[in-house]
């Protein structure tokens, strides 16, 4: 949160990495001290029979002193990866049959204080 257009350019690249990949990106808003902030979601539907949600999130905010990349970049790369796995676009579409229960990937901002 203290440096809103170094966070808002995270999103930025992490919407337009779940765009290329076929998701319909979805802003999750709230508020922290006063000040806008946001989680991104895409989701995979599951089974309709099954109306059971399993939530993989990454964060991508940083802790003070440290560039992202010493924080959860590695939990980001992982949560983009396993999305790119189930999306429209680069998922094997071949005999794929929808998870069993519907998955959402949440890119999670300030995990850390405020």
């Amino acid at each position: 949160m203290r440096h809103p257009k170094v966070l808002a350019a995270a999103a930025e690249a992490i919407r337009g990495i779940w765009q290329a990949q076929g998701f319909a990106v979805t802003e999750v808003p709230f508020e922290v001290a006063g000040a806008p902030a946001m989680n991104l979601q895409v989701e995979v539907k599951g089974d309709r029979a099954v109306s059971e949600w399993l939530v993989i999130g990454a964060h991508y905010d940083s802790a003070h002193g440290l560039p992202g990349a010493d924080d959860n970049a590695s939990g980001l790369a992982g949560l983009l990866e396993l999305s790119r796995l189930f999306s429209p676009r680069f998922g094997s579409q071949e005999n794929q049959l929808p998870p069993a229960v519907g998955l959402r990937f949440v890119a999670f901002t300030n995990e850390e204080p405020p």
